[in-house]
């Protein structure tokens, strides 16, 4: 019985994991790349799964009969229904895109991922009125529901999303969950009968009008705000090391799946067999080795810019990982040592899944509006310090005035030597042993503890990473935009990539991949020699700094594509960059994602299109399979070609930029400037062109570039493992 509910509750979980990735793919070319579409679907994700966990709690106070009855027929409704979900409607049209998501995805996906998240629930509490011997602790299967989720998020990239289409993967899931529909019923039935009479009753107890109370006694207000807060922290951990890795120290595809992995495999840990879920906080040598993991961790990633650390990207990685797992082990640890008896289960989970997704919303919607930093990270990084010691010893003293300063001792003691550790050639490895041994000795007391990382966290906001000094900061839904001086040049950063830069004493010189001695500048050169005269319109997916209008001409009309607006108005001030407003060309700015923005317009008008709307080396799929492609040459004059700037750390797209040429007939040529000349302002960079009839560009740069062999990228089928620079 241990083995067959394991597995029922381990690929309900597994389905529900597929879907949220599964879905939130097919809508990309439907809705385009805004981060505002993927919070809505974070916010429905977790909304749903609080709405199946207050079900469950509603359920669970009917017998287990009844219970069977109710939720074995919504499910059986829920099959029938199945071949008419998980559709996509064409697109929003005129209307608001986040109430037309909303309204998508509830009829498509509502009532199959509400009774897949009640499933969780239910099946513990089935469990715990089984005549099973393990029944008065059937936590350890909540263990097996989040393995089954770990293994969904490992399989879907590995596994589904190379495999199957998206077609495939409808059908595959909706066989999935009819399968796991009669799972569900079957051990429920299972769990039934052998409670109130199957070979084992004699230890079940007798049948109860409102089994959901059971004996257990009532909960307090403060035991259900402790919960709320052990699950709020790392959630919030999660996305803030999850923004922290990908936007400011290695943006690589796919790594945002490592964080998830690790906050799934704590709560794998925290609620395993019972002889594992002992207090981690507490136990011998783990409060010293916690201390310092949070002291490396505030030391290294926030500090690191004014003490003149190396570039270690993978050991800062490495760190924000260790913290989160540090997070996930400390509080879930706590909660699961905190669980009630099964009567209260349901209850329990409700208000688990309550502050998970109040550190989603607080991260995802409260904090960028708050905060034009992102402070919700140091801000639950000082909080976790507190709940560390705290676990420690439990009952210490409270606050004095003593505590503030010793707290802030070991912040101050990096600040003084921040300051003058370059001139006096101070190695950063002392200093952060020092400051590690000074709050370690705190690390019993939770005020100063807490006090002592808080203090490590602003300094590294008042010795910020970035080189120069920052003349524009602002924080948005896509991320948070920072224009900095150095020298002469002005810079646009996001995260760990520049978008762009101009020298104040030769504004009119295109820098970074758009500097004239790059495929960019070459690009433009050839344009300028064919037999077609000037270029007449450009479109410019992507805007940046707004570099490439360095090369328009008196009479061109350019078209740019963002979508971000602060981009736009970063662009458009004088103040920061020039380049728009000291333009020849007249320019016009369209707001949006580029695909759909390129779908409402009817007549063929550019000359050229560059695509050119790489984020921080994130990559936008939906920009470059084959339907998108067919879109951008509906869009050319006859002569007219497709450029792509195609510049990415981690990534190559030749064999892409090959395969979407074969597949389509089109010219398709690729040009590297492997070294450029930082010094001089000229980045490495990687462009490719496809055109629909012959053409010979300028320079042996330029070469065919060749397909890969696989599969084109589709909006039903895409893959980034094989392009990705292991």
């Amino acid at each position: 019985m241990r083995l067959v509910f394991s597995i029922a509750i381990l690929a309900n979980a597994a389905l529900i994991f597929w879907v949220e990735l599964f879905f939130a793919k097919r809508l990309l070319p439907t809705l385009g790349g805004a981060p505002a579409i993927w919070n809505t679907c974070l916010m429905f994700y977790q909304g749903m799964l609080l709405a199946g966990y207050a079900y469950a709690l509603v359920l669970v106070r009917l017998d287990l009969h009844r219970q069977l009855l109710v939720h074995g027929s919504l499910l059986l409704l829920t099959v029938i229904g199945l071949p008419w979900l998980l559709f996509v409607w064409p697109d929003p049209g005129g209307a608001a895109p986040i109430p037309w998501l909303l309204a998508l995805l509830t009829l498509s996906l509502g009532a199959p991922f509400l009774l897949l998240a009640a499933g969780a629930t239910l099946l513990q509490r089935w469990f715990s009125l089984s005549g099973h011997p393990d029944r008065d602790d059937p936590y350890f299967l909540y263990s097996a529901s989040n393995a089954g989720s770990f293994l969904a998020l490992a399989a879907y990239p590995l596994v589904l999303e190379p495999t199957l289409t998206l077609d495939g993967q409808a059908l595959g899931w909706k066989t999935g969950f009819a399968a796991v529909a009669l799972l569900l019923i079957g051990v429920g039935v299972w769990a039934w009968r052998s409670g109130e009479g199957g070979g084992q009753g004699s230890r079940s107890p007798a049948p109860k009008s409102n089994p959901g109370a059971d004996a257990a006694p009532a909960l307090t207000p403060l035991r259900r705000l402790r919960w709320v807060g052990l699950t709020f922290l790392p959630s919030s951990l999660l996305l803030g090391v999850t923004t922290h890795i990908t936007s400011e120290i290695a943006p690589v595809p796919l790594l945002w799946v490592v964080p998830l992995a690790l906050y799934l495999l704590t709560f794998v840990v925290a609620f395993g067999p019972a002889r594992n879920r002992e207090e981690w906080g507490v136990r011998p040598g783990m409060g010293a080795l916690i201390a310092i993991v949070l002291v490396s961790g505030a030391v290294w990633f926030w500090a690191r810019g004014g003490m003149g650390l190396p570039d270690s990207r993978w050991f800062l990685v490495a760190a924000d990982l260790a913290v989160l797992t540090v997070a996930g082990l400390v509080c879930l640890g706590r909660v699961a040592k905190d669980r009630p008896t099964p009567g209260r289960l349901a209850e329990f989970y409700f208000w688990i899944a309550l502050g998970g997704a109040m550190g989603g919303v607080f991260n995802t919607l409260v904090a960028p509006v708050l905060f034009t930093d992102p402070l919700e990270y140091p801000l639950a990084l000082a909080l976790l310090a507190f709940v560390v010691a705290s676990g420690k010893r439990e009952g210490e003293d409270g606050f004095r005035w003593s505590d503030l300063g010793l707290g802030l001792l070991p912040g101050l003691l990096v600040f003084g030597l921040s300051g003058i550790g370059r001139g006096m050639g101070i190695d950063p490895i002392w200093l952060l042993i020092g400051a590690g041994g000074l709050t370690l000795a705190l690390a019993g007391r939770p005020v100063r503890f807490g006090l002592a990382v808080g203090g490590l966290v602003l300094v590294g906001f008042a010795n910020p990473a970035v080189e120069g000094e920052v003349i524009y900061r602002d924080r948005t839904f896509f991320g948070i935009h920072r224009v900095y001086a150095d020298g002469d040049t002005r810079w646009l950063a996001h995260g760990t990539t520049i978008h762009g830069g101009q020298r104040l004493s030769a504004p009119e010189v295109p820098l970074t991949y758009y500097h004239p001695r790059g495929p960019a500048g070459s690009l433009f050169a050839w344009m300028e020699g064919r037999e077609m005269g000037s270029v007449v319109h450009v479109g410019v997916v992507g805007l940046g700094t707004g570099s490439l209008m360095a090369y328009s001409r008196h009479g061109e009309l350019w078209t740019l594509y963002e979508l971000d607006p602060e981009v736009a108005a970063i662009a458009e001030d004088e103040r920061l960059f020039t380049f728009l407003s000291a333009a020849p060309a007249a320019y016009r700015i369209v707001l949006g994602d580029a695909r759909l923005s390129l779908g409402e317009s009817l007549a063929p008008r550019f000359d050229l299109l560059i695509v050119d709307a790489f984020s921080s080396d994130a990559i936008p799929v939906h920009l470059l399979t084959i339907e998108a492609v067919q879109l951008y040459l509906s869009k050319l004059r006859p002569g007219g070609i497709v450029a792509f700037h195609i510049s990415n750390r981690y990534a190559d797209f030749t064999g892409v930029m090959g395969d979407l040429g074969h597949a389509l007939e089109l010219e398709a040529w690729e040009a590297r400037d492997e070294f450029g000349d930082q010094e001089g302002g000229a980045y490495p960079s990687h462009w490719a062109v496809l055109a629909p009839g012959p053409v010979t560009l300028p320079d042996a740069r330029w070469r065919r570039a060749e397909p890969s062999g696989r599969r084109p990228w589709t909006d039903s089928h895409s893959s980034l493992l094989p392009v990705l620079r292991w």
